[in-house]
Formats: structure tokens, sequence, C-alpha cells
């Protein structure tokens, strides 16, 4: 009985495949591919190609863009505006004149209307491209050059123009970390999103990868301290306002401001401001605080 349990087993996902962070495509690279579809007369895929490049979009919202988010009256725009499906939030992109020029010889070609997805699929029952559609062209991108597919996938065409920037180059910045946060809102009942993207000069390797991301994500809780410390500053203690200037006083007053931020932290408050007050209408409250972080 347990010998047909293991048997009826399902492999894990990731089990012998490569995953982790995908590698950008590099300048060479791109117009390798680029050539080889000029030369195959693929203008659906060149035009594919160059709106991934150019826009950084997750598959999922590439896939569904339609005609009219990238041309209006018969011209292609140089600048495009979606809504993401993932944040739900507007994200703009430029559209360099090569791509214009490929998504215009595509439209032409394909006779699509304003309204038609601009990349739609073949298959009857959908309407576009699907993102395992996409993924599975973008391995063959990879594959028609000579690089391994497994190092490469959708994310990789996010993350190219990035690496293209020629004030890179010399500034020696090796390393982009992008941070998504999911924040829940208890009064709103809603989840936000945000996108927050860091550099840094270490390099990444496989034998220092784990370390350096635990060190390089103390360094950013430890930014959104201070960050922290700032807002308390300028809104709770309106700091920007005051207008002490004789002698030392304003350095005094900083300095007890930033005492008062780290005393009331210890005490592990919801809310800053309200903590303050009560701190004011009794002498006890505070007192026991003082007492409570062992200050007294």
């Amino acid at each position: 009985m347990n010998q047909e349990n293991q048997n009826n087993r399902h492999a894990p996902w990731n089990k012998g495949k490569l995953i982790g962070q995908k590698s950008p495509l590099k300048l060479k690279e791109i117009w390798a591919i680029r050539i080889r579809l000029q030369m195959a007369k693929n203008t659906r895929e060149l035009a594919l190609f160059n709106l991934a490049i150019d826009s950084k979009l997750r598959g999922c919202d590439l896939v569904k863009l339609k005609v009219c988010d990238a041309a209006q009256c018969g011209r292609v725009s140089s600048r495009a505006m979606i809504m993401q499906q993932k944040t739900h939030r507007p994200v703009q992109f430029e559209i360099t004149e090569q791509t214009r020029d490929s998504l215009a010889n595509w439209i032409n070609q394909a006779q699509l209307k304003s309204d038609e997805y601009l990349f739609p699929s073949r298959i009857h029952h959908s309407p576009h491209l699907s993102t395992r559609q996409y993924a599975r062209i973008v391995k063959h991108w990879a594959t028609s050059i000579g690089l391994d597919p497994a190092a490469y996938g959708t994310h990789t065409m996010r993350r190219t123009k990035v690496t293209l920037d020629s004030r890179w180059e010399h500034s020696g910045l090796s390393t982009l970390v992008v941070v998504e946060r999911e924040t829940f809102h208890i009064a709103k009942q809603k989840n936000s999103f945000e996108t927050s993207y860091y550099v840094s000069n270490a390099a990444l390797n496989a034998e220092c990868t784990k370390p350096l991301a635990e060190e390089l994500t103390h360094g950013i809780r430890y930014h959104w301290g201070v960050e922290s410390n700032n807002w308390i500053r300028d809104v709770t203690f309106a700091e920007d306002h005051v207008k002490t200037k004789a002698g030392n006083q304003a350095q005094v007053m900083a300095l007890l401001r930033g005492l008062a931020i780290e005393l009331i932290r210890k005490t592990s408050p919801k809310n800053f401001q309200a903590a303050i007050d009560n701190f004011v209408d009794s002498v006890s409250t505070l007192e026991s605080m003082f007492k409570q972080v062992k200050f007294l």
C-alpha cells in the first residue's frame, strides 16, 4: 500500500529545473534574435519581441494588449499607458521608433481593428496569445541563437531594457534588487501593491547568493526604518515648522525628538500620535513607560 502511494506521488514542479532569477539579454543577443526574425519575415514575433523589451510588462499584461492601447487613428503612439493586472495600477512606457515600425507592419499585415487584441491567438477558443504560448516563444528565441532556454523566460524580457542603459557600464553597480510588497489595509479591507528598486555594487554568484540576499534585505529594512523616523519627525512632531534658531536650541530639540521616538518605539505603539497624547495627559503613564523601557 505504501509503495502504491509512493508511486502515485506527483514529482515537484521544479525537479530538475533551473529556478531563480532569469538572465537578461545582452545587446548582441537582442540583435541576433531581431535579425533572425527579420530574415524569417516573422512580423508577428518581431513586433512581440520589440514591444516586450520596450514595455517591460509582465507576460499577463503584454498578451492582453489591444491595438487601441498602442495605436490611435492608424498611427502607433510613442507612449502608451495600461492598467496592470497584478497591481491594478497604471504604468506608462515609451515605444521606440523601431518598435513602432514593427507594430505598424504587423497591424497592417494582420488587418487588426482598433478593438482587437494586438497578438491574437491562432487557437480558435482563445482570443489572444496565452502566457504559456508566450513563454514557449521566448524559449524558442533563446534556443535560436544558441542560449540555454532554462536560463531565460518571460521575466528576461522585463529585465533586459534596464541593463541596456549605458550609464550602468561605469557606475560600479552590478546588482538590481526588485522588492514587490503587498499590504492589506484593515480599515479599507483592500490589498495594495508597491514595487521598489534598489541597486548595489555587490556581485551575485552561486556561492554567496543567500548571505548576500540576507544582507541586502537587512539594508533595505534599515533604510525604511530611517524613512519611518523621518516621517514621524515631519508629520507627528512637525519638525519642519519649528522656528527655533537661537544658539544650539535646534540641535537640542532634534536630539530630544530622536530620544522620544526611540523610547516610544520600544513600547511598540500602534499609533505614535495617540501614544504622545497619552503621555501628555497623564504623568503616571509617562512614568510607567520610562520604567517599561528601563529608562528610570
